[in-house]
């Protein structure tokens, strides 16, 4: 194969590596963020149990929500 020859196969072998190096950073990039995002609502849902553990205690617990008769219906 002559240099000429060579020349579009090389440039074209060089542009494949680029693609995929810059698919590859992305694909890096991506799955970053997407732990960071996966981090955060981790810490937000325990502290919205915990919150929500600390309401619970905090509210006064109904033994029933049947109202005794003490008088006579009239």
């Amino acid at each position: 194969m002559t240099t000429e020859e060579q020349q579009p196969i090389n440039a074209a072998m060089n542009f494949l590596e680029r693609q995929v190096g810059n698919l590859a950073r992305e694909g890096s990039n991506a799955a970053a963020h997407a732990e960071a995002l996966a981090m955060r609502l981790k810490a937000m849902t325990e502290e919205r149990d915990r919150l929500q553990a600390e309401l619970a205690a905090l509210k006064p617990k109904q033994d029933s929500n049947v109202v005794p008769i003490t008088e006579p219906a009239g």
